[in-house]
């Protein structure tokens, strides 16, 4: 929700966002975490947004502490976004929190509908890679590996789970399970 300290705030968000999304390197993570931080539900100790990222609704998004964020990532916040502590979320992801309303009056075209807002959760010590595409209503359990353009849908995913494919399907990690080498690439010199 939209707070009086924020309606202070000298800049409006998209001038703010729009001023520093493209700063590259160190200066640029350092200056977006700075000016970012009051304009976000919560934006934790140590969080790093890469150049190119950008957020709608940041003050419906938490970023806990130490949650890092590779480049040309978007975040839809607008039925809010959690990413728990020591998150890393991989180059061009996708991560929303509504969707259109396909459900009511066929009379209405789907923009006209309205959305269903569904708050989406990354739990903590998860990494969700490259082109993941996570959708309104998932909640991503404690210590996920999500794989390489994964379209993770709205379900509750288990802890330690490894979610892959389109659309995901998850597989638990176990204590006993041991990786077979024969998807691995024999690279000769």
């Amino acid at each position: 929700p939209f707070t009086l300290e924020m309606s202070m705030l000298k800049e409006p968000w998209e001038k703010v966002q729009s001023r520093l999304a493209s700063l590259p390197g160190n200066q640029g993570i350092e200056q977006r975490r700075l000016a970012y931080a009051a304009y976000f539900l919560r934006l934790g100790e140590g969080v790093v947004i890469e150049q190119g990222c950008y957020f709608i609704h940041p003050d419906r998004i938490v970023l806990d502490d130490d949650v890092r964020i590779n480049i040309n990532t978007v975040f839809y916040g607008s039925g809010g976004i959690h990413v728990g502590r020591h998150c890393r979320i991989g180059p061009g992801c996708f991560v929303h929190s509504a969707n259109h309303d396909i459900h009511h009056d066929p009379e209405k075209a789907y923009f006209e509908k309205g959305y269903v807002y569904l708050p989406t959760k990354i739990e903590d010590n998860s990494l969700i890679s490259a082109n993941v595409s996570i959708l309104p209503g998932a909640v991503i359990g404690r210590n996920c590996f999500v794989a390489c353009g994964a379209v993770v849908t709205r379900k509750q995913w288990p802890d330690n789970s490894k979610i892959l494919g389109v659309p995901g399907i998850s597989r638990t990690a176990t204590a006993n399970h041991k990786q077979d080498d024969s998807d691995k690439i024999q690279i000769e010199a």
